[in-house]
């Protein structure tokens, strides 16, 4: 019996892709030149003042503060 693999035909060069596939990679795709880690700690430091924000507008809002 021969070998299946001497059978099979090669696998093609993958194209070079579409680009990004979903919004995450999209927004990435936009700051090629800036290091991820920077991009990541932006978006905490935004997500940390949405939710302290958050916390005194409710404590305002009872009276609180």
């Amino acid at each position: 019996m021969k070998n299946d693999k001497e059978n099979r035909p090669l696998p093609e060069d993958p194209p070079e892709g579409p680009g990004p596939q979903n919004a995450v990679q999209r927004f990435y795709e936009r700051f090629r030149g800036v290091p991820i880690k920077y991009i990541d700690a932006f978006i905490a430091v935004c997500v940390g003042a949405l939710v302290l924000l958050l916390i005194w507008g409710t404590l305002k809002g009872r009276g609180i503060v």
